[in-house]
């Protein structure tokens, strides 16, 4: 998936998500489904976009991405930056 495909996803997401939050506050019902699904596709989509501004990541490498995966919200490269200064 391209880096503007993602981008697209993020915002039509964050759109969605406020709408579901709105609807949770409105006492709508399934809302609070609605909010998770949304949540979960966001931290998804950011976590491949963590990914594609990894510099270690080669061209065309297959990474999986879960949404509650240890690495959501943290580039990978940042972890790896992290373990090699404490094992210093």
């Amino acid at each position: 998936m391209s880096r503007e495909s993602l981008l697209r996803i993020e915002r039509e997401t964050l759109i969605a998500l406020n709408k579901a939050r709105e609807a949770m506050a409105l006492g709508k019902f399934n809302a609070e489904n609605w909010v998770r699904a949304q949540e979960t596709i966001l931290k998804t989509t950011r976590a491949a976009l963590a990914i594609d501004e990894d510099p270690t990541a080669e061209v065309g490498e297959l990474r999986r991405v879960r949404p509650d995966g240890p690495l959501i919200g943290e580039p990978l490269w940042a972890r790896r930056n992290a373990r090699s200064a404490s094992a210093e």
